[in-house]
C-alpha cells in the first residue's frame, strides 16, 4: 500500500511539473518562431536552396517572416496559379491565375533569414521582423513597383536593424506600432505612414528629380507624401 501511494505521489508530481513547464515551452517556441503553420493540410511546402534576392509578382497577400531557414508555404487552392522558381541566388514567386480565387485568406508565407533584397511588382507584402534586438535584428531592402509594404502591429514587439525601401509608381509603406527600426531609409515612396509607438533611431527620405516631402501628423500617426514641383 505504501509503495502504491509513493508511485501515485510521484506520478502526480511529474504530471504537475509537465503542466507547469508546458506554458514556458510554448512561450519559448512562440518567441523563437518554431511553430509551423497549423493548417498543414491546406498548404504546400517548399524547402528552398539559399538565396539573396526575392522576386515577387502579382501577389496580393505575401507574408515575409524573419527565420533561421528558407521555406515557402503556398495555399493548395493557389498551387496551380503560383509559379515558384529557386535558382542560383534568386527565388521567384509569381501569381498567374484567376484573381477570383485569391482573397485575404490565401496567404503565401515566406520564411526568410536575416537579410535579403525583395523586388515586388503589383504586390501587397506584410513583413514580420525579429523578436528581440540581440543578436542584431534582420535587415532587408525592398524595391517596390506599384506595391504596398506593411509592418503590422503584433502582440509582441519586433525589431529591424536596417530597412531600406525604394518605391516607384505609387508604391507605399505603412509602419504600425510595436516596431523598432534602427536605420530606416526611404526613396521615391509616394506615401509613408508611421504610427505611434514606432521607434526610429535614424530616418532618411529622398526623391529623385524635382519633388519635396509634405508631412502631416495626427494623434495616431505621421504621414509623409511626395509632391512634385511645377
Amino acid at each position: 500500500m505504501i509503495t502504491s501511494r509513493k508511485i501515485l505521489l510521484v506520478t502526480v508530481l511529474v504530471s504537475l511539473a509537465f503542466v507547469s513547464a508546458l506554458p514556458v515551452a510554448i512561450r519559448a517556441k512562440y518567441k523563437n518562431r518554431d511553430f509551423d503553420n497549423n493548417d498543414r493540410s491546406h498548404y504546400d511546402y517548399y524547402k528552398l536552396n539559399p538565396f539573396t534576392v526575392v522576386s515577387v509578382k502579382y501577389l496580393k497577400n505575401l507574408v515575409i517572416t524573419s527565420s533561421d531557414s528558407f521555406r515557402l508555404e503556398v495555399p493548395q487552392k493557389l498551387k496551380n496559379s503560383v509559379t515558384v522558381a529557386n535558382a542560383r541566388d534568386t527565388l521567384s514567386v509569381i501569381y498567374n491565375g484567376d484573381g477570383g480565387i485569391y482573397n485575404d485568406s490565401c496567404k503565401v508565407i515566406l520564411y526568410l533569414p536575416k537579410s535579403g533584397n525583395i523586388i515586388a511588382l503589383e504586390s501587397t507584402i506584410e513583413l514580420n521582423g525579429g523578436v528581440n534586438e540581440f543578436p542584431p535584428p534582420p535587415s532587408y531592402t525592398f524595391d517596390l513597383h506599384r506595391s504596398h509594404l506593411s509592418l503590422p502591429k503584433l502582440v509582441y514587439h519586433q525589431f529591424f536593424d536596417q530597412l531600406h525601401v525604394n518605391g516607384s509608381d505609387s508604391s507605399s509603406l505603412h509602419i504600425s506600432g510595436h516596431n523598432h527600426i534602427w536605420d530606416l531609409q526611404l526613396m521615391n515612396l509616394e506615401n509613408t505612414v508611421i504610427e505611434q509607438s514606432v521607434e526610429l533611431r535614424k530616418v532618411k527620405t529622398s526623391f529623385e528629380g524635382k519633388a519635396f516631402v509634405e508631412t502631416s501628423s495626427s494623434e495616431r500617426a505621421i504621414e509623409l507624401k511626395s509632391t512634385s514641383l511645377k
